[in-house]
């Protein structure tokens, strides 16, 4: 027996010891679902049970099969047997709406049970810390223990009978069942398809069933005859039981064509796997093909009377198509005689069909300018809408050209869109500078008059003049910017050739 005092190395290896224990006692508490020591509780409710008898602590609470907290405590009441199940939630899915809905739920047949939350809205309101959540929203669950309750000893008897010898027939057939299982799926879908086919053929089905009835009644009816294919039944089974030998080679052919069965099955097996995805994405088109289906039905009549129209424009068409034959046939000669006349109007037509502005705005104002109507001594009357500008021109003709003229014979398209700026482009400048200057002669201002011919120069010759004077050199005239040429060629006026296609002007 050692009795020395420990050392200090023994002393901290023992605390280090005991610290460990305690530390993997902690940690299994809390692994296994226990609270923490001094650990503040989280966010808690109350969610009022009429029975959770299978219900533990420490059992999961789930949304959408999402683990969202823990069962605390269940406290139930004596008189009313009612339990107050407490949960505290995980904090990113806390708070809870006061419309969340819970109700119990297994995980499995035999399986642990846990709470199973609804989540209500988002927006709230919600349900405070340590307060319940509202009775009405608890829906009831009806526990397993229940349902055997609800059976007599004999019957739960036969039913654990039922289970033992089903476990014993399923053993070994676990993936046929999952494979059965997965299948459910297509075939209620498929099933659906085919009740929906019934349901619209559903007078055809009934007189088929109709029909079925009667001919089991005439079957009844007719004994003997029923008799009789018995007996030539007979008869070719005992022709068939003669022909042995030949069942026999059968039979002995019969492997060879097993095996080239399977290997045409297993063929059949590889092209269904490569053509299930295709066939799985032909189904919602298939489905779509119904009504459109349905709809060619409802035309079907239309179709037919147009079929049925046709057939005297096929007789027609036997002399028609010949003439149209024929015509066409004697169409070369026209194309080529027109041919030549289209190799002159086409350059033409290409341009001028560069001013669709000024052709309509030269129509728009013809139209306006003849149109034009007034009441005259109780007569409705047509009057022309004219305006002419007062110069030199407009009194009378001169043998060259007047210097103040602005004449232009080949205009570019929208060229008088500048009219209002008094920047008209000319065809030549040289004019604008050398050409004549022209006035009121001697004799002309004698036979006016001194007023009238005072008035005539002031205003055809003095708008540049502040002393109201006439001066035939100086008469107001808009400016005298060139156009230049009107094609990127470098021409100053438009060349229309036959047979050449007109080039665009330059804008």
């Amino acid at each position: 027996m050692n009795k020395q005092a420990p050392s200090l190395a023994r002393i901290m290896t023992m605390v280090l010891f005991a610290l460990s224990c305690f530390a993997l006692l902690l940690f299994l508490w809390v692994a296994f679902g226990g609270p923490t020591p001094l650990k503040p509780n989280g966010y808690r409710i109350t969610v009022p049970f009429k029975e959770a008898g299978q219900l533990a602590q420490q059992a999961d609470v789930r949304i959408s099969g999402v683990r969202v907290g823990t069962v605390k405590a269940i406290v139930t009441d004596p008189a009313s047997g009612n339990s107050n199940v407490t949960i505290q939630m995980l904090p990113q899915y806390s708070p809870v709406a006061q419309d969340s809905r819970a109700m119990l739920r297994a995980k499995s047949l035999l399986g642990e049970t846990y709470l199973e939350l609804t989540p209500g809205n988002p927006d709230g309101p919600f349900v405070a810390d340590n307060g319940t959540l509202p009775r009405g929203n608890i829906k009831p669950s009806v526990e397993l223990d229940e349902i055997f309750r609800a059976f007599d000893p004999k019957t739960r008897e036969a039913f654990a009978t039922w289970q033992q010898q089903l476990a014993i027939a399923g053993t070994g057939y676990g993936r046929d069942l999952n494979d059965a299982f997965a299948q459910l799926a297509p075939l209620e879908e498929q099933a659906t398809s085919l009740a929906k086919v019934l349901n619209r053929n559903q007078l055809a089905l009934s007189g088929l069933i109709r029909d079925t009835g009667v001919v089991f009644a005439a079957l009844s009816a007719r004994g003997n005859q029923l008799s009789s294919l018995i007996t030539n039944s007979n008869t070719v089974f005992a022709t068939t039981a003669a022909a042995n030998q030949q069942l026999a080679d059968t039979f002995v052919a019969l492997p060879t064509f097993q095996r080239e069965s399977r290997e045409t099955l297993d063929r059949l097996v590889t092209f269904a796997d490569v053509t299930n995805p295709l066939i799985t994405q032909l189904q919602p088109v298939a489905k779509q093909l119904a009504p459109t289906a349905a709809a060619l039905e409802q035309t079907a009549p239309a179709l037919n009377d147009l079929l049925i129209g046709l057939g005297p424009a096929i007789t027609a068409s036997e002399k028609g198509l010949p003439a149209t034959n024929s015509f066409l046939a004697q169409t070369p000669a026209l194309l080529e005689a027109v041919d030549p006349l289209a190799a002159n109007l086409n350059p033409l037509f290409q341009y001028v069909g560069q001013y669709p502005n000024d052709i309509t705005a030269f129509v728009g104002n013809a139209a306006a300018a003849t149109n034009a109507r007034t009441d005259l001594n109780g007569k409705t009357v047509r009057y022309l809408r004219v305006t002419n500008t007062i110069n030199p021109r407009s009194l009378a003709a001169y043998p060259e050209r007047v210097q103040s003229s602005r004449s232009n014979p080949y205009p570019l398209p929208r060229s008088f869109d500048k009219l209002a700026t008094s920047n008209m482009p000319v065809f030549q400048t040289t004019p604008c500078t050398s050409g004549i200057t022209a006035g009121l002669s001697a004799s002309a201002q004698a036979a006016l008059g001194p007023v009238y011919a005072a008035r005539v120069n002031g205003y055809a010759f003095n708008v540049n003049n502040p002393n109201g004077i006439g001066d035939p050199t100086n008469v107001a005239a808009p400016a005298c910017p060139l156009q230049g040429p009107v094609f990127g060629s470098g021409f100053y006026f438009p060349q229309v050739n036959a047979g050449v296609v007109t080039p665009k002007l330059v804008p």
